[in-house]
């Protein structure tokens, strides 16, 4: 499984503090200067409404989040062994400053904060999160490593540099690849039986399958299987645990860290979905003139909408991801089916906590006031659905996963502002028609934009924050968004806005069609760059928190 957030984790490591890491690190142990860094992090209670759920799937429901918590535990200790014992010693400190140290360090699952380069933010621990976690043993050298790995045979060579086996020495102090399923027993074997004892009660056997699925990886190491049985889970409950193309793995970048996400299907905007994804082949011909995905074609890549119910481990340290796309590797499933869950609560509470407060700055007061979270999450699936688009036509169809089979690889960064654009173009067809509000059409292009403004914020150092650069710079140029009367604030202009979001998307998929890069490259060169009159978007938001820092009431 790969939990994305719609801006990368790692952006904050390298972006989110950089005027805080010029001051002295020796005060980030100082109590003052952490709740400076609890302030980057808005709290959001992240719930959902249980009483679609059966009473089955509720009984269900408890065993399957003392799994997922187990699964986090056995994640903070990847990253160091003295993680949960620290974690208990944190939780009997019961004044002020004790339960500022206990978030910070639930914020990081660990006593290294990531927004400072992983340093450690309390006393007693190594002073850098060391780099091997317990993945490997304490004493192992690199230099030891080469000599090692070189005499394996094939076989035992896979296992070592495997993602689902730790390096531990055996009796002849000789290093040994042990599987995750052997080395985690003690923790995975109750994990499992909590698992079976939920398939047991749950209504739907799909969710079933699932829940027997992962328990039985937590015995074999086989979470392709469990991976596909999530992909095929149609219940309420979506469950999703194992581990995650997220590195633990400081050393190496071979083994895989734990997480857990469990979600529960938003009905409303299932429904919305649904009705976006019908339309999709009208809206492929308006934006191409070719009809090329029939009712029912997801080109492989199918989309479910949850709420998060429950998130740990390696999907909420550092940015909370905001999506869960399976497989974590489409090498396991030959060609099947890909499935992104989109987490709807998580989005809100970014948009709400993060985004709206963005716009209330740097938008025109009117337009700042139409920004609304329905036309956020309404752009956001679309974008998400009009990647299927990508590549269409006679001699370049999707392959699973939404890449054309045959085209030349494309920049990751022009294939996301060709979403985004093409997702507005299509909710502008949906509007002409009469199939959504004419209202929604200020808030889509408003909101659209102040979306734009939070992923710029972080710099080019991600395909999409360099996708919003990319049509910031392409509005700004076609004026269809201008600098309001105080030079600070903007305003869109949404006629404007609309033909030059049509004219993007043209654009960059004859850019993506295209086998010769240097059209590419050139095109990139000129709008891939911080916009005019932005350079300084970060301190003019001074203030406003870059991420969360989620609680789940539905999992005491």
């Amino acid at each position: 499984m790969n939990t994305a957030a719609r801006i990368a984790t790692g952006l904050l490591l390298t972006v989110t503090l950089t005027p805080l890491l010029l001051r002295a690190q020796d005060g980030l142990t100082d109590v003052a200067t952490i709740s400076e860094r609890l302030r980057l992090f808005a709290p959001a209670t992240l719930t959902a409404d249980l009483s679609m759920l059966s009473a089955g799937d509720r009984e269900a429901l408890a065993g399957i989040l003392r799994a997922a918590r187990t699964v986090e535990d056995l994640y903070m200790y990847q990253e160091w062994e003295g993680n949960l014992s620290l974690r208990e010693q944190l939780r009997g400190d019961t004044s002020a400053e004790g339960r500022v140290w206990l978030r910070y360090f639930m914020l990081n699952l660990g006593p290294w904060s990531v927004t400072d380069r992983y340093r450690a933010f309390l006393p007693d621990v190594p002073d850098v999160k060391p780099a091997r976690g317990t993945l490997y043993p304490p004493d192992m050298t690199r230099t030891e490593w080469g000599p090692w790995f070189i005499k394996l045979n094939d076989a035992v060579q896979k296992k070592a540099t495997g993602p689902l086996h730790v390096i531990r020495r055996d009796s002849s102090g000789s290093l040994v690849p042990v599987p995750y399923s052997v080395e985690y027993a003690a923790r995975l074997a109750p994990a499992g039986e909590e698992l079976r004892s939920a398939a047991g009660l749950v209504t739907d056997s799909s969710t079933k399958h699932t829940l027997l699925a992962i328990a039985g990886a937590f015995g074999d190491d086989d979470y392709a299987a469990a991976e596909k049985a999530m992909l095929g889970s149609s219940g309420p409950l979506n469950i999703m645990i194992g581990p995650t193309d997220r590195s633990a793995d400081g050393l190496f970048r071979y083994k895989r860290g734990f997480e857990a996400v469990v979600g529960l299907r938003n009905t409303r905007e299932t429904e919305r979905l649904a009705m976006l994804e019908n339309h999709l082949p009208a809206i492929e011909k308006h934006l191409t003139g070719k009809t090329t995905i029939g009712p029912g074609d997801t080109r492989g890549a199918t989309i479910r909408v949850d709420d998060a119910l429950y998130m740990g481990g390696g999907a909420k340290v550092g940015a909370v991801g905001t999506a869960v796309r399976l497989p974590s590797d489409t090498s396991h499933v030959k060609g099947e089916d890909t499935r992104t869950t989109i987490l709807r609560n998580v989005h809100e509470a970014k948009f709400r906590l993060i985004q709206k407060p963005i716009a209330d700055a740097m938008l025109n007061p009117a337009q700042a006031a139409a920004v609304t979270f329905d036309a956020f999450f309404l752009h956001m699936m679309m974008h998400e659905l009009t990647h299927r688009l990508e590549g269409s036509g006679p001699d370049t169809l999707p392959a699973a996963g939404g890449k054309p089979v045959g085209a030349a690889p494309a920049p990751v960064a022009l294939e996301e502002a060709r979403a985004d654009a093409a997702a507005l173009a299509g909710l502008q067809f949906l509007i002409d028609k009469g199939t959504l509000d004419k209202k929604t059409e200020l808030s889509l292009y408003a909101t659209e934009f102040s979306s734009l403004l939070r992923a710029l914020r972080f710099g080019l150092t991600d395909a999409y924050a360099t996708g919003a650069a990319i049509q910031l710079n392409y509005y700004l140029e076609r004026q269809a968004v201008l600098p309001d009367s105080d030079g600070r604030r903007f305003r869109v202009d949404i006629r404007a806005m609309q033909k030059a979001s049509r004219e993007l998307f043209s654009e960059i998929a004859s850019l993506l069609n295209d086998p010769s890069a240097p059209r590419r490259d050139t095109f990139t060169a000129k709008y891939a760059v911080v916009p005019p009159g932005l350079a300084t978007l970060r301190e003019r938001l001074n203030g406003v928190p870059y991420d969360l820092e989620p609680s789940f009431p539905s999992a005491p």
